[in-house]
């Protein structure tokens, strides 16, 4: 009885890519066993579903199949957190998703000896995601919102923070700041290398923000955009992207 998913994604990736696919987007859901401190209990039944790609994606591309799945099932909206010490992952391209304060998943970039071994010769990414406790974190059934009155306003902002800075402490800052104005915050580029310094990189995000009861004024969008720099910079260093 198997425990993880991931090698018998694995194989289907290798096989894709042994076919001369350029690119896969493939999803699984099965079974895995876990078993029980007590010897004498049967072992722990979960449906995962595992989602593997390659070819002209990237790490966030992944992130965002979790998300997109998670809003799907109405679940609870996921936070990731850096996970390091999964040998099947790249170290460093790889967190844990939670829900409802428990690990549901993993998303990551696989590590290269197991792209090896597999025999797969592209940079791939799997993401695997426990059905369970996504049903167990469901939101309440959606009620009708009537369409807005007043105009959003769009704003989009580059950070040059450390490498190793995740990229959920920001979105944190810029929700905690903004507020229920903040109607959608949307990280839309990585960048790496060029004339960027080492050890650094830039992240730059497109932010929707929208009051219900009054059009919003530039003072009040740049208010707000201030204050979360200026937040930024005092906690991680970041710095607004020249």
């Amino acid at each position: 009885m198997r425990t993880t998913t991931l090698p018998s994604m694995c194989e289907v990736l290798a096989k894709n890519y042994n076919n001369r696919n350029m690119k896969a987007r493939i999803f699984e859901m099965g079974k895995i066993f876990i078993p029980n401190a007590d010897g004498e209990k049967l072992p722990d039944e979960r449906v995962i579903v595992t989602i593997g790609m390659y070819g002209e994606c990237g790490f966030y591309d992944a992130k965002g199949a979790a998300v997109s799945l998670c809003k799907a099932l109405r679940a609870e909206a996921p936070t990731f957190e850096a996970l390091r010490d999964n040998p099947s992952y790249h170290s460093g391209r790889c967190a844990k998703i939670c829900i409802g304060g428990k690990q549901a998943g993993i998303v990551g970039e696989l590590h290269p000896l197991v792209l090896e071994n597999y025999g797969i010769g592209e940079v791939a990414y799997v993401v695997t995601l426990d059905l369970a406790l996504l049903y167990e974190n469901r939101l309440p059934e959606p009620l009708y919102t009537p369409l807005p009155k007043y105009p959003a306003v769009t704003r989009d902002i580059a950070l040059v923070c450390d490498d190793e800075l995740e990229v959920a402490r920001i979105e944190e800052v810029l929700k905690g700041v903004c507020g229920q104005l903040l109607e959608q915050c949307k990280l839309f580029d990585v960048y790496r290398g060029g004339n960027m310094e080492k050890g650094k990189k830039s992240v730059a995000f497109s932010l929707t923000l929208r009051d219900k009861t009054a059009t919003m004024t530039d003072e009040t969008v740049n208010k707000l955009l201030t204050e979360a720099l200026d937040t930024l910079e005092r906690k991680y260093g970041c710095m607004l992207r020249a």
